[in-house]
């Protein structure tokens, strides 16, 4: 258990969240908020929760100057192995913090993103990562960002940092 003033919990985010300038042209999300969602960080500062930034697929794969691309798109063999890689490493950070005493009190998805998506149809690393954990018994709340909807976000968000 923690035990040096450290909060002890963490919350995993989808790369954008923190940094747009990673989303691809044409997305309507960055005219909204040019450079980090402040809504959902100052909600997560004012909880005391340590943010964990997970990488992006798309960029890492694909790069910064790509197009705004379908799930279609981006459902292949290369791409599933890179998301499902990045979800191993992810999985074993999650296990790393668990062990140690944190609680990791969930993931925060884009919704519209083909890699990213929570809700709905989920998105390649989203099932990437659902499936890893399933695989070694985690459990792991998924909320989604949703630029239209920021204020019901930002209730589940609140109500997810308040549970621990």
């Amino acid at each position: 258990m923690i035990q040096d003033g450290r909060s002890g919990k963490v919350i995993l985010l989808s790369h954008c969240i923190l940094n747009m300038n990673a989303v691809c042209e044409g997305s309507t999300t960055p005219s909204h908020h040019p450079a980090i969602v402040n809504e959902i960080l100052d909600l997560i500062q004012a909880h005391q929760t340590g943010v964990i930034q997970l990488p992006c697929p798309e960029q890492e794969m694909y790069g910064l100057d790509r197009k705004a691309r379908t799930k279609e798109f981006y459902d292949n063999e290369e791409f599933r192995l890179h998301c499902h890689a990045l979800a191993v490493k992810v999985v074993q950070q999650i296990e790393e913090y668990k062990r140690k005493g944190y609680g990791v009190v969930g993931f925060i998805g884009r919704m519209g993103s083909p890699t990213c998506n929570v809700e709905g149809n989920p998105g390649i690393f989203v099932e990437e990562l659902s499936k890893e954990l399933q695989v070694r018994g985690l459990k792991l709340r998924m909320l989604s960002f949703d630029w239209r909807k920021i204020s019901e976000c930002l209730l589940e968000l609140r109500k997810t940092l308040s549970q621990r």
